[in-house]
């Protein structure tokens, strides 16, 4: 029995902090593995999302926190994300820097075997990748964000 506690103990010191970054790096809700006979599920909680302040009269849909207006920057910018819950393979010329044409494929999400496209509703160069190949991915999930370029469409 302390044999068992002892390699479960190992497994939960070696897993844990793994499965913590992951959640970090793929903005995950949720991963679960099972190993050796015993399942281990981390959840992520968002610590840093800001309180619902108190309903205050007269503000608009009070009680609910309103989003700061996006600067120019933000507008430039366009996150592209997964069409299913799966795998995700992102296409050969997806890095940072690259550029990406509107309506291109980017990335494939394997669901049970099948191949979900994934199309770039903008054009604009790859400025932040949220996830690598490989990676489980989940429905409306940032993969990367694109970065807009000048007026014209690449």
């Amino acid at each position: 029995m302390a044999h068992n506690t002892e390699r479960l103990g190992d497994l939960l010191d070696s897993l844990v902090p793994v499965l913590v970054e992951r959640l970090h790096e793929t903005g995950l809700g949720e991963i679960e593995i099972e190993r050796d006979g015993a399942t281990v599920r981390v959840r992520a909680e968002d610590l840093g999302a800001p309180a619902v302040a108190a309903p205050t009269p007269g503000t608009p849909r009070a009680g609910v926190p309103t989003a700061a207006a996006p600067t120019a920057a933000d507008e430039r910018r366009h996150p592209v994300r997964s069409t299913a819950v799966g795998f995700v393979k992102l296409a050969p010329d997806i890095h940072v820097g690259g550029k990406v044409a509107k309506g291109s494929l980017v990335a494939t999400v394997d669901v049970l075997g099948v191949a979900v496209e994934v199309r770039a509703d903008h054009g604009g160069i790859v400025a932040k990748l949220r996830c690598a190949t490989g990676d489980p991915v989940e429905y409306g999930q940032e993969l990367f964000l694109l970065e807009s370029v000048g007026e014209g469409k690449l």
